[in-house]
């Protein structure tokens, strides 16, 4: 197949500005050209990373066309192999990850796709999510067996949309899952594929291949790639993003249609967003500053400097009280405990506990 023509959308570039309010909209191309959009309407359009967005476009039975372009894009470029039937499936299930099993865990999008080149129908767990957090891979793994096991099938890939953070970059890769990894979770067939976005952005501002389930997506799946990671290159006012609402943006009418949908996305909704993923960050760095503290205090046991490896690891613990790491170590010998603390208070790396007593 021959690959299309590169869209207005993917030449977009973050440089942006205004003139004359919303009279002309100018963008900068990959090219390092200028063009100029004589454009007096502009579309604002909330982000698609978000949780409750990605589901509000992919996630509905009204969605089910747009689910099937979004995973032929990225999953099956070519014609030959692209998903023929879709069908929704529950996405909850109970917590495997709990020893008492307690409550239940709800994945992205679950559903069951059938293609012109698979014999069988099979499953496919979409999740995305804002920064890697330290149980994402954990979590498709969970999501792909409970998947498998609720609806009697073999085969099923969980597909993990991430956008990194602190310019960490883990890249997309394929991930061959170890004999260790397949003998404790009892999976002989599963396919995890984890996609860095800003990765892949980065590869399509340099005409560079991006190689997603061992293949080369073509324009198509790379509009929707950079529509996910849009915060990290678009201009944004308020809680919303700004592209000019044009329909040369793309030759796509259901990628086009996502861009109109994500422009109806309330304002205050948003901003709900927002707090909801501040507070996910906030968990994701009390859990990392826990195993580093734990990491340090073992390190301290062992008569080494726990002070240097805090610090080679950029671990900030100003925000924690002398209280705070006697949680963390409560299972340790509280001698041991006490001179680590001290040692951590005489470098004034904790808050001071006087005015946290009550934690």
């Amino acid at each position: 197949m021959m690959e299309e023509e590169k869209s207005l959308f993917l030449q977009l570039e973050g440089s942006s500005r205004f003139k004359k309010k919303l009279g002309e909209y100018e963008f900068d191309l990959l090219d390092d050209d200028y063009y100029p959009f004589n454009c007096k309407t502009i579309n604002y359009i909330a982000d698609p990373a978000y949780d409750s967005t990605f589901k509000y476009i992919f996630g509905r039975e009204d969605g089910k066309e747009r689910l099937k372009d979004f995973i032929n894009s990225i999953m099956f470029p070519n014609e030959e192999d692209e998903v023929t039937e879709l069908t929704y499936l529950n996405n909850e299930f109970p917590k495997l990850d709990s020893k008492k099993n307690k409550g239940v865990i709800r994945a992205d999008i679950a559903c069951q796709i059938e293609t012109y080149e698979a014999k069988k129908p099979f499953l496919i767990n979409i999740e995305i999510q804002i920064g890697k957090g330290s149980s994402f891979s954990k979590r498709l793994f969970n999501y792909n067996t409970s998947l498998r096991n609720d609806n009697s099938f073999k085969n099923c890939y969980s597909i993990g949309l991430y956008l990194s953070i602190d310019g960490q970059y883990r890249g997309s890769n394929y991930i061959n899952l170890t004999k260790t990894i397949r003998k404790e979770h009892k999976l002989k067939y599963i396919n995890i594929i984890e996609i860095d976005i800003n990765d892949e952005i980065d590869k399509i501002k340099k005409d560079m291949p991006v190689i997603i389930n061992k293949k080369e997506i073509l324009n198509k799946g790379k509009e929707y790639i950079k529509l996910l990671g849009i915060r990290n290159w678009c201009k944004r006012d308020s809680n919303k993003y700004i592209v000019p609402k044009l329909s040369l943006l793309s030759s796509n009418k259901i990628f086009l249609e996502c861009l109109e949908i994500l422009g109806s996305v309330g304002q205050n909704a948003l901003s709900l967003m927002k707090v909801n993923e501040q507070s996910f960050f906030e968990e994701e760095k009390e859990k990392r500053d826990r195993e580093y503290i734990l990491s340090a205090f073992s390190l301290f046991l062992c008569k080494q400097d726990p002070i240097i490896y805090l610090e080679k690891n950029n671990i900030d613990l100003g925000d924690y009280t002398e209280n705070y790491i006697k949680s963390v170590l409560k299972d340790q010998n509280f001698k041991y405990v006490k001179s680590f603390i001290s040692i951590l208070n005489e470098n004034n790396l904790l808050t001071d506990s006087s005015s946290s007593s009550s934690d």
